[in-house]
């Protein structure tokens, strides 16, 4: 309930930001930093934090708060992950051998859980495991991260062919995989804005019709994420599914993509 109350509060915080940013800015007012005389806007994005950052991003895509549901589910991602193949997405129930692409794996907490709790799910995990892409993690040296990898390959090995990792950057990942081939696929890379929106529009080509995008950190710890989110909401015409441990998602990611990718702006 606390992480709901608190997830609510930053919509509704996005939300004024949002009617902020598209207010007409007074051009005889030189502290009219998001559209109204003496207003702030501020939230932790990547090297700096302010109301004209903000706004630039949310004018140029011209992002608008889209519906956004609230499912009460308790634990962690990975809860939630399991939740929606046990059927709280319904099209995943049905499926007998779902495939579940993981962006993002580092040392494979949830890829473990899920494949201990769903005998049925196949599991494909990409992660560089490179230094250069853990950005803010001081203890992430390229031995670490080859450590990480090395371990997490030992602990899959119990489930034999039902695991499998790529290590790829997510671009060069999703590039490599066929059409329309993923059934569930989680985006939990790199945190920034537009790699959010980057992992999420080369997903749909590999996403099977309905199938569903879920990721990690829509909080006020990552707000590039969760602006991220946003702008992908609003290109894709799509509600914002939010539960416990910042998990979002969005359902029925494989229906008419094709249609609304031809639509989208350039600029985007």
């Amino acid at each position: 309930m606390l992480e709901h109350m608190l997830a609510q509060l930053m919509v509704a915080a996005v939300d004024g930001c949002i009617e902020l940013a598209h207010w007409p800015k007074d051009p005889d007012d030189e502290s009219s930093l998001d559209g109204k005389p003496g207003s702030s806007c501020k939230f932790p994005l990547h090297e700096t934090s302010s109301g004209p950052t903000v706004r630039k991003i949310l004018i140029d895509q011209d992002i608008h708060m889209p519906q956004v549901f609230f499912n009460e589910i308790i634990g962690f991602r990975w809860d939630v992950v399991s939740a929606l193949l046990g059927g709280l997405a319904p099209r995943l129930a049905q499926v007998r051998a779902p495939l579940f692409l993981e962006l993002g794996v580092y040392d494979g907490a949830t890829a473990l859980r899920i494949l201990e709790a769903h005998p049925e799910v196949r599991y494909l995990g990409a992660d560089a495991w490179d230094e250069t892409h853990y950005i803010g993690c001081e203890t992430c040296t390229n031995e670490f991260c080859t450590n990480l990898m090395d371990t997490l390959i030992a602990d899959l090995e119990p489930f034999g062919t039902r695991a499998q990792l790529i290590n790829q950057t997510t671009i060069a990942a999703i590039q490599s995989l066929p059409d329309e081939t993923v059934d569930l696929a989680s985006v939990d890379a790199n945190h920034f804005t537009e790699a959010v929106v980057a992992d999420v529009i080369e997903l749909t080509r590999v996403m099977k019709s309905g199938g569903v995008i879920v990721g990690h950190d829509f909080s006020p710890y990552w707000f590039e994420t969760s602006l991220g989110v946003l702008w992908v909401a609003n290109g894709f015409r799509r509600s914002v599914e939010l539960s416990a441990d910042g998990t979002w998602w969005f359902p029925d990611m494989g229906i008419e993509t094709d249609e609304i990718l031809a639509a989208w702006p350039a600029s985007r």
